[in-house]
């Protein structure tokens, strides 16, 4: 511990000679003095070090060695913001050109999201044990969903991403039957859900808070869903109550299903990444029930008295999430040098005579 806090000091020296050396204008002498120390400084003096090689191969002409400590010095400081102007506290014009020629933003983002739904069930054609032309009533119940984000901008406001999480998407359908019977139907349904978007984002990258508008498509694979089924019979001043716990609805769930989503939103960036704000509203297209089973159930349709509708889900959501930027600096395409490659002289065979 005690060779390496010495080793460490010694490097700082070295970078303080070669600082002066700069100065001096012993330019030559920087890279000498400095570049078998580099692995042994801490950070902040890397960023140091490498910003002074930059320097110094601008000052030599030398181009391989002033890009390739940029893009060092880019990977330390990945969110650098040259100072511009002629102020005193103004990086050097060669510099602040050197790095407007490199990619600086990040190539994509990933992260992981929180959040709730509150799942808005529709009738599009109704059944019923009763009256097949009297609907019952949907109610909303919220879920909840977590899972992983991954995003990629195509241009500064435009960005484009996909998600894949776990979900879960419940509500209640409670029906009047026959004159005395209620029956109230719950349902909880587990899935993975993969939605694909475009996203707007309002402002330029130099903004903390940046307002988006997203829209896209999503798709639903079902899990498991399990119902709670309670009949309430009302004969006279009688009640009697019938109640069917975890009863099993996923034979008669499509396994896939498809929806449109729109939404917004906000980025605010905070040390690190990005925390992110998401609120959408997620339009089933496709109908849930898998039509070849619905009559299946005969204890549920014939001693509680339900049957399931034509119906989509539509869930409101809202999230939180944090966003990791993924930053690789590079030349832009248009600085990058074609190096030719050099063809060597291939010797031709000759052909034996028969």
């Amino acid at each position: 511990m005690a060779g390496y806090a010495q080793k460490e000091k010694a490097c700082k020296d070295k970078l303080k000679d070669a600082t002066r050396a700069y100065d001096e204008g012993r330019v030559s002498e920087v890279e000498i003095l400095i570049k078998d120390c580099l692995k042994d400084l801490d950070r902040a003096k890397q960023k140091e070090a490498y910003r002074l090689l930059t320097l110094s191969g601008l000052y030599l002409d030398d181009r391989d060695m002033a890009e390739h400590n940029m893009r060092e010095f880019l990977r330390i400081e990945k969110e650098y913001k040259p100072v511009r102007g002629t102020g005193e506290n103004a990086d050097q014009p060669e510099f602040v050109e050197l790095f407007d020629k490199f990619h600086t933003k990040p190539i994509y983002l990933y992260g992981l999201k929180l959040g709730v739904s509150y799942s808005v069930t529709q009738s599009t054609m109704t059944f019923s044990v009763d009256d097949n032309a009297k609907t019952g009533i949907f109610k909303p119940r919220v879920g909840f969903l977590i899972g992983g984000m991954f995003d990629i901008p195509v241009t500064d406001n435009l960005h484009v991403g996909a998600e894949a999480y776990y979900a879960t998407r419940n509500y209640t359908h409670t029906e009047s039957l026959l004159g005395f019977t209620d029956v109230v139907f719950q349902e909880n349904q587990s899935m993975v859900e993969v939605p694909i978007y475009a996203r707007y984002l309002f402002g330029n990258t130099d903004k903390r808070f940046r307002p988006f508008v997203t829209a896209g498509v999503f798709a639903d694979l079902v899990l498991s869903s399990t119902a709670e089924v309670t009949r309430t019979d009302l004969i006279g001043d009688t009640k009697k109550e019938f109640k069917l716990l975890g009863e099993d609805m996923t034979p008669q769930r499509k396994k896939l299903n498809f929806g449109a989503m729109v939404g917004a939103g906000f980025l605010l960036k905070t040390k690190g990444g990005f925390f992110t704000v998401d609120f959408r509203y997620n339009f089933g297209l496709t109908n849930i029930v898998k039509t070849s089973e619905r009559g299946a159930n005969v204890p549920l349709i014939y001693r509680y008295g339900y049957i399931d509708d034509n119906m989509v889900i539509s869930p409101f959501t809202f999230s939180l999430g944090f966003f990791i930027p993924k930053y690789n600096p590079r030349l832009k395409k248009e600085y990058r040098r074609v190096v030719p490659q050099k063809s060597g002289n291939r010797k031709r065979k000759r052909r034996r005579k028969k």
